[in-house]
Formats: structure tokens, C-alpha cells, sequence
């Protein structure tokens, strides 16, 4: 799984960017926690508002190869994504309420030491004050978070 995945803003980052003030970022951590590395790491991760009766259609596509990384034990790795627009008002009203949140989702795919491909995948949301003034911490949603 991700290891850390704060949401963030405009207001949140230092110094502050008056402009993205309403557009969420994330930086997703991934770490090798294991004790071998793990070989050709792809991430995909994506923002999106939408509702939580909804969440399932937030799909993945294949990842296609390009691309990797090596990452040795105990060793992470910075992905930051952003959702590239600032929320509507109606967003931002729905995001307070519980209307709509903020999803974070994407999947980690890698080549263990014993030469098995691996994957994670994850879906996380968040809903309630907006904007930001400090890292929110992301819940995991009722589905999309698996892995072999």
C-alpha cells in the first residue's frame, strides 16, 4: 500500500499559492517495506471529485510498460499528483457536506525478488473542511484496495 498519502492545497503549502487555493494536491509515498527489492515499480495514481455511491466506477487502466523503477528495502518513492483545476463552488460545497469527496486512486504494480509480478490497488477519500490550511489525512473507501 501507499505509505503516505496527505491532501493538501493551495493554502497548505508553504509559501501559499493564492491561485491553486481550491485545487487539491496528494503526494503519494510508495515504499518497498520488504526486506528485497522490488523491480520494475510502476504507479498510476489519479485525483477525481466525485460521489461515494460512485466510487466504483473510478477504474484503473492497464499500466503499460515504459518506464520503472527499482526500489531497494525500505526505500520510497515521491509520485505527486494533483487533480490540475481548482473545485468548483458547488464542489466545494458538496466536498463540506459529504455530498461528493476527493478521491485519491491508482494501483502499484512490481517484480518481487522471486521474480512473481505483484500489485496493489487503492481508493481513498476525503470529505469535510475546505480549503485546507494543513495536510488532511485520507480514509480508505469501502472498495478498491487490494493486493496479492
Amino acid at each position: 500500500m501507499p505509505d503516505t498519502y496527505d491532501l493538501i492545497s493551495g493554502t497548505a503549502v508553504n509559501p501559499p499559492i493564492p491561485a491553486k487555493v481550491d485545487e487539491p494536491f496528494c503526494v503519494l509515498v510508495c515504499k518497498n517495506a520488504g526486506q528485497t527489492p522490488a523491480y520494475n515499480v510502476r504507479v498510476y495514481a489519479q485525483l477525481s471529485v466525485i460521489e461515494p455511491k460512485n466510487e466504483s466506477t473510478l477504474i484503473v487502466p492497464p499500466l503499460q510498460a515504459g518506464m520503472y523503477s527499482v526500489l531497494g528495502p525500505n526505500v520510497g518513492m515521491r509520485s505527486p499528483r494533483s487533480l490540475n483545476r481548482n473545485l468548483t463552488a458547488g464542489e466545494i460545497a458538496d466536498i463540506r457536506t459529504g455530498m461528493k469527496a476527493i478521491y485519491l486512486f491508482g494501483r502499484i504494480e512490481y517484480r518481487d525478488a522471486f521474480k512473481k509480478n505483484r500489485f496493489t490497488t487503492f481508493r481513498m477519500m476525503y470529505s469535510g473542511v475546505w480549503p485546507l490550511t494543513a495536510p488532511a489525512g485520507l480514509n480508505f473507501a469501502l472498495q478498491g484496495n487490494e493486493a496479492d
